[in-house]
């Protein structure tokens, strides 16, 4: 025959509560107003006199008495220019007759770049976007080169000699006409 243990176990938890709610904030105030804004950067609240222009940083938003020509601002405020809330980008457009230097790449050719490796001053990325388009004509050097004019006339279609004081049209050899006037 088999023989059964049961074995009780009395188990006794003590818990230790704080009661305490204080948090300190990122500029390691308690109960400070003090946040991380999304690039890291912790931002404090402050009061700012729109006619002097004189900021006074706050540790605690509560209780706070404003003059007339003041207002608080707080840290996460849409409002605050200091608060980063998103990362900076930016889109440039570019035509040119050259290759160019870009953020230190070289460019030979058109197309859409994008720089991720930038860091703004507040620590937040950034974002340049260029699209660049490269225009390496010379045809209007090569037209004059290797298209003559042909023949020179007046208004009515006369063989002209003159050049200076009428309105000239010149024929280029491909038939292209331009109408030049020559004043004196």
């Amino acid at each position: 025959m088999k023989k059964i243990s049961i074995i009780t176990l009395t188990l006794c938890i003590t818990f230790n509560i704080s009661t305490s709610q204080n948090s300190t904030d990122c500029n390691g105030i308690v109960n400070g107003s003090s946040m991380m804004d999304d690039c890291g950067v912790c931002q404090q609240s402050y009061i700012y006199d729109y006619v002097t222009h004189a900021v006074t940083m706050l540790d605690d938003t509560l209780n706070v008495t404003l003059g007339p020509t003041e207002m608080i601002v707080m840290a996460n405020d849409p409002q605050n220019p200091y608060w980063n809330s998103y990362p900076i980008i930016s889109y440039d457009t570019i035509v040119s007759n050259n290759s160019i230097t870009w953020n230190g790449i070289y460019l030979t050719s058109s197309g859409d770049y994008h720089d991720s490796t930038l860091i703004s001053i507040n620590g937040c990325d950034s974002i340049a976007n260029l699209n660049f388009t490269y225009n390496n004509s010379t045809s209007i050097d090569n037209l004059e080169i290797n298209n003559p004019v042909i023949k020179v006339t007046d208004l009515l279609g006369r063989d002209s000699k003159t050049i200076k004081n009428q309105v000239l049209i010149y024929i280029y050899k491909d038939g292209t006409r331009v109408k030049r006037i020559f004043i004196q």
